[in-house]
């Protein structure tokens, strides 16, 4: 949640660069029990909280109302962003548990009756 009603400076940067790589970014800084973005890509959202590498360590460090959020939420745990090469490294993380997501569905045992669609739809069995 942002101090006093404030982003950090790099926020808007963030924001944009997170759509530019297809990211969904959702701003909820400002709303009780949020953090700054929520972000979304292939069905996956996570919860981000910006924080500014040009501030001093002190000034970056958790409030205590985002540290309630980080240690309460039950969710994907939320990270932080500080750079564009956090915002790149959570869009990787998302597309490839999407994809290993998708593998497993496909790897999945397939009963009798959807084997039986299958190959109706692929014109290898006889309908009936």
């Amino acid at each position: 949640m942002p101090k006093h009603g404030r982003i950090d400076e790099n926020q808007p940067d963030l924001v944009a660069f997170a759509r530019s790589l297809g990211m969904s970014v959702a701003i909820v800084a400002g709303i009780p029990g949020q953090l700054d973005l929520i972000v979304g890509i292939a069905g996956i959202d996570q919860r981000v909280e910006v924080k500014n590498p040009e501030k001093p360590l002190s000034d970056r460090r958790l409030t205590q109302s985002e540290q309630k959020v980080f240690s309460t939420w039950n969710g994907r745990k939320p990270i932080i962003w500080e750079t564009e090469d956090d915002a790149l490294s959570t869009f990787e993380t998302l597309r490839r548990e999407a994809e290993n997501a998708r593998l497993k569905a496909t790897l999945a045992p397939v009963s009798k009756s959807q084997e039986k669609r299958l190959k109706i739809q692929l014109g290898e069995h006889p309908i009936g």
